[in-house]
């Protein structure tokens, strides 16, 4: 005689084991499935590699060559979803891919130089194209920790993988800390809840509430692929915007703001340094940083004086305008807003007090969507307005 206990033991250990397969089968085929696209990533990057080196050093203007990323591309969404990457890393790889394309772009415009006999165009292609070849080999930027482009994809390369990677290991810094190599379990949640659903209701011998539970399952299953597949895309449109979109900025920090004096005695003379007059006005000049054009609309502002800065305000007076500046453009905005010093303030001045400008440059980024730029400057008598 077999005691109920016990018969629900077998039971829950065969619904255990049962349910257990095909988590491990899913687990085990990411894992696969991870290992060949970090592998297929190496081999790219190490072509890549040698294209570049061949384009620097051979000196062939319009190589047939052009220079792989398809693999890089089709494997980043797939690691965001995973949450293998971190902010920084996903950058880089972005960037890469992007900084690639940009090179396949100049490659085929040099391309079809050549095949039209435009020897100067097609040395001003070749000439680009090399610049573009040495700064992912060679510049190294801060943004990437002092490192070149290249190197910051293969240290996430490295990162990624269970052991050193085959290709390029003299050309990369210190390794990092390695992580785990296998898939989060958060990925598999849904397998694991079926299983235990699926445990107790073999106890209590409930089929058609198995077969309930297995088609829930797989709907969970369903709807987290879809929701990681929307977050891995929402995370790579927010890095193309970071990376395309217009920054708008003061023109050299504090230098941006120009006090010009409206006295009556040589009106409209930029004042460099020295007391700020009693009767003067501003210009705010503002300059795009970003890679691509921004459609500036308005600057708010306020000024006043003081020993210390004024605490932040709503009360800004707004300097509307629509205009669109190009990449490496300044623009400057003559507000005609007279700042009339009265001699009590004309007085403390000579106690510490002085003319205090603070604001934000109002524009639009790529999908339209309003940012501001804060500023906040003083008045220095020897240096002009500092930040």
């Amino acid at each position: 005689m077999i005691n109920w206990w016990e018969g629900a033991a077998g039971a829950l250990l065969g619904a255990t084991i049962g349910s257990c397969i095909p988590l491990g089968w899913s687990w085990w085929r990411r894992r696969i499935e991870r290992r060949g696209e970090i592998t297929a990533m190496y081999a790219e990057r190490y072509r890549v590699f040698l294209c570049l080196r061949a384009l620097i050093d051979d000196g062939i203007m319009a190589p047939l060559y052009r220079l792989p990323v398809a693999m890089t591309e089709q494997a980043l969404p797939k690691f965001i979803g995973d949450g293998s990457l971190d902010g920084n890393e996903v950058y880089a790889l972005v960037e890469y891919i992007n900084r690639i394309e940009e090179l396949n772009r100049g490659l085929d415009r040099a391309g079809e130089a050549h095949a039209t006999h435009n020897a100067a165009g097609l040395k001003v292609e070749f000439d680009r194209n090399v610049s573009k070849a040495t700064e992912i080999l060679d510049e190294k930027l801060p943004r990437h920790a002092d490192r070149t482009l290249f190197e910051a994809v293969g240290d996430v390369l490295f990162d990624l993988s269970p052991e050193d990677g085959p290709y390029m290991r003299k050309n990369l810094t210190t390794p990092p800390a390695r992580k785990r190599f296998w898939p989060r379990w958060s990925a598999f949640s849904a397998d694991w809840a079926t299983a235990r659903f699926t445990a107790l209701l073999v106890i209590v011998g409930l089929l058609t509430a198995i077969v309930l539970i297995v088609q829930v399952g797989k709907m969970t299953t369903a709807t987290q692929a879809a929701e990681s597949a929307a977050k891995a895309a929402i995370t790579q449109a927010d890095a193309f915007i970071a990376i395309e979109s217009p920054v708008i900025v003061l023109a050299d920090e504090g230098g941006g703001i120009e006090l010009i004096n409206a006295g009556s005695a040589e009106p409209g003379r930029k004042i460099t340094e020295g007391a700020v007059p009693e009767h003067s006005t501003v210009n705010i000049v503002v300059r795009n940083v970003g890679r691509s054009a921004g459609t500036i609309t308005g600057v708010d502002y306020q000024w006043s004086f003081g020993v210390t800065p004024p605490a932040e305000s709503t009360e800004y007076k707004s300097y509307k305008v629509e205009l669109t500046l190009a990449p490496g453009a300044e623009h400057t905005f003559n507000l005609n807003d007279p700042i009339e010093a009265t001699g009590a303030e004309l007085a403390t001045m000579r106690h510490g007090s002085t003319l205090h400008i603070q604001g934000s440059i109002n524009y639009l980024d790529l999908l339209g969507k309003p940012l501001k730029r804060r500023f906040k400057v003083y008045w220095n008598q020897s240096r002009g307005f500092v930040s």
